[in-house]
Parts: structure tokens; sequence; C-alpha cells
């Protein structure tokens, strides 16, 4: 995030919730950022990228950080056409190395097994 982002989030106070998860939960701390600024905020830690046909967006607010969330975009070619998988694991509740196993261990096996038209 560049600089003068920084020098505009500041001008926001923060802001404390628990997501409504009641006692024992949070508390997270948040901005309320308004526009301009917002765009600019949201452009700065946005990764856009395009899989084929379908467009991926990701962004960790917390830019010391990098995403904990990963996905998968395949087009899988069976015998009535093709299929899209779409898979979204979320890293922050799931933690980075189960969200990584479970894309690597299920679903890489998985695909072969389906396009070949076996059940996996």
């Amino acid at each position: 995030m560049a600089s003068k982002d920084h020098h505009h989030l500041a001008q926001y106070p923060t802001v404390k919730t628990d997501l409504g998860w009641g006692p024992g939960a949070g508390p997270w701390n948040y901005r309320k950022v308004r526009e301009p600024h917002l765009s600019s905020l949201l452009a700065a830690v946005a990764k856009s990228n395009t899989v084929g046909s379908v467009d991926i967006i990701d962004f960790q607010p917390q830019t010391a950080q990098s995403s904990e969330d990963r996905h998968v975009v395949q087009d899988w070619a069976l015998q009535n056409g093709t299929w899209k998988l779409l898979a979204v694991f979320d890293g922050g509740q799931l933690r980075l190395q189960i969200v990584c196993l479970i894309r690597h261990t299920l679903i890489t096996p998985i695909a072969p097994q389906v396009t070949r038209g076996a059940r996996p």
C-alpha cells in the first residue's frame, strides 16, 4: 500500500467489533473508510487475475501478511461437455496448511479420474 494511502487511512478512527460472535470473540479492529479513499485502498491491496473465463479477485487487508486463501479454477472435459470446477478455500478459518493440503490432496487426484469418466 502506498504511503499516501496510509496517510489517508489515519484520518479514519479505528473501531472494534466482535463480528456478531458475542462475548469472547474478537475484538477485531477495522476502519470505516469512505470514498474517494476506499477505492484507492482496495485497489492497493487487491490482486486480480483471469483464469479461462473466470475473473478472480483476492485481497488481504493486512498488508504485512500474504493471503491465506487459496482457489482452484479448472475446466474438466467430460462426456456431456466441459464442467468448470471452482473452489475457494478460506485460509483465515482453516489455516494455511489445511487449505494447501485440501487443494493438493483432494482436487489434484480427483480431476484425472473425473475427466476419464471414472468414479473417484
